[in-house]
């Protein structure tokens, strides 16, 4: 659960003065480490996943190791590696699992609501296909449907300004720390858990990924201008920002350079 919490924030009146203001914000949050136990759990329990032993490597041709590489996509360094790296290298990618956040935050009677959940990234690379699970006498089952479910992780009541939502992140970061804490399965398999995606509507991507909301500039993804959306070309031609692009440009600004020398 998340305490009653009171912040404090800046805002700009009609006159063109600064007042401080007090809000607060109050929730229940599903840590992230319970999610990723429980589901792994259930992912088990239902068969999905694909766990096999260090011995299954070991014992594994490197004609059958590049064979399952190649099926996966993944045989760019086909040639280039040796039997037992391409070995490593397979093990590591059929032990990830990717996990995926969505958000979205409205008004209900009145008042703000911040809900986020949480959901694994279906992965033939750790996951059966619906072919598999047949051949298996599990039936037809739409494997990426029941490995996608979401999972509730925070619901919170909250504005839906940027101020207000910031006062949930060091609860989130909290748990993003906590993903270097590896689960097992039931046969001791270690999964590695990703942060990989974030999904949701437009002014939530814009937040997540730092982005201004609206105006000319609020694609979440390359900061293009809105006004030449229809143009293909324009659109298809920009460049994607990473993460690390992005706190290049904040870091270079005025707040990003004293923020820089207090670290």
């Amino acid at each position: 659960m998340i305490v009653p919490q009171t912040f404090k924030k800046v805002l700009l009146t009609k006159e063109g003065t600064l007042k401080t203001e007090t809000f607060t914000v109050s929730g229940r949050k599903v840590p992230l480490l319970e999610i990723r136990t429980r589901m792994l759990k259930e992912q088990e329990s239902l068969g999905l996943l694909r766990i096999h032993t260090d011995d299954y490597y070991t014992a594994m041709t490197d004609a059958e190791v590049r064979s399952r590489l190649n099926h996966l996509g993944e045989d760019d360094n086909t040639g280039k590696e040796s039997e037992l790296e391409s070995k490593e290298r397979l093990k590591a990618m059929e032990r990830k699992r990717y996990l995926m956040v969505w958000g979205d935050n409205s008004t209900l009677l009145n008042h703000g609501h911040l809900l986020l959940t949480v959901n694994s990234v279906y992965d033939e690379a750790l996951y059966y296909t619906n072919e598999e699970m047949k051949a298996k006498g599990k039936g037809d089952i739409d494997v990426q449907s029941i490995v996608e479910g979401p999972q509730v992780y925070i619901l919170g009541r909250c504005g839906s300004s940027e101020v207000d939502q910031l006062a949930y992140i060091n609860t989130r970061k909290a748990c993003l720390q906590s993903m270097n804490v590896k689960i097992n399965t039931s046969n001791g398999v270690e999964i590695t858990d990703v942060m990989r995606f974030f999904h949701g509507d437009g002014p939530e991507q814009q937040f997540e990924v730092g982005e201004q909301k609206g105006g000319n500039a609020g694609c979440a993804s390359c900061s293009g201008d809105a006004r030449k959306y229809k143009d293909l070309t324009v659109s298809l031609s920009r460049h994607h920002l990473t993460l690390s692009e992005r706190l290049k440009k904040v870091l270079q600004g005025p707040a990003g350079k004293i923020k820089g020398m207090l670290v």
